[in-house]
């Protein structure tokens, strides 16, 4: 590898690790819909949402080990959304799931069969879009202080948000 190809990879990194700075930083829920491949980069982008709609023809995987590298991201949050074995299993196989698969993992939250899917992630995405903005906001904030927290951890300032910026 050149230099020149190291900043363009490194470049390209930055670009795509800035992506997921700019999920977090959303104050809304994030839905995924995926009715294709989402294969490396792409399963990654996934473990950044809050929820994850697939079609039944839908594939997951993080392929990299097949071509001699692994996914830093995934290395990190597909253990947090499928667990620690289940993480290692796609990144040190590099196999597919299915979106069934991917469901009973937990990396998917609803799986539709493929000629309904428009129609039901709509009615999914108002099913969690018709409650109040600032209402939702607050959840999110809620469910990112209680990741990875015990209730006696995270309950004060759960209690914070709720009673002094909700209420």
């Amino acid at each position: 590898i050149t230099d020149h190809t190291e900043d363009r990879v490194g470049g390209m990194l930055e670009i795509f690790h800035s992506v997921f700075a700019a999920m977090a930083s959303l104050d809304v829920p994030i839905i995924a819909q995926v009715q294709g491949a989402a294969l490396g980069g792409g399963c990654e982008l996934i473990t950044a949402c809050d929820m994850v709609l697939a079609s039944r023809s839908a594939k997951f995987g993080q392929p990299e080990i097949q071509v001699g590298a692994f996914p830093p991201v995934a290395a990190v949050e597909l253990q947090r959304v499928v667990g620690p074995r289940r993480a290692a299993e796609m990144i040190f196989t590099g196999e597919p799931w299915s979106a069934d698969e991917a469901a009973a993992a937990g990396l998917v939250n609803r799986v539709y069969p493929d000629e309904e899917f428009a129609q039901k992630a709509e009615e999914f995405v108002q099913l969690v879009s018709r409650h109040s903005r600032p209402v939702l906001s607050f959840t999110k904030q809620a469910l990112t202080m209680g990741r990875g927290r015990t209730l006696t951890e995270a309950l004060p300032e759960l209690e914070v948000l709720y009673l002094d910026k909700l209420m």
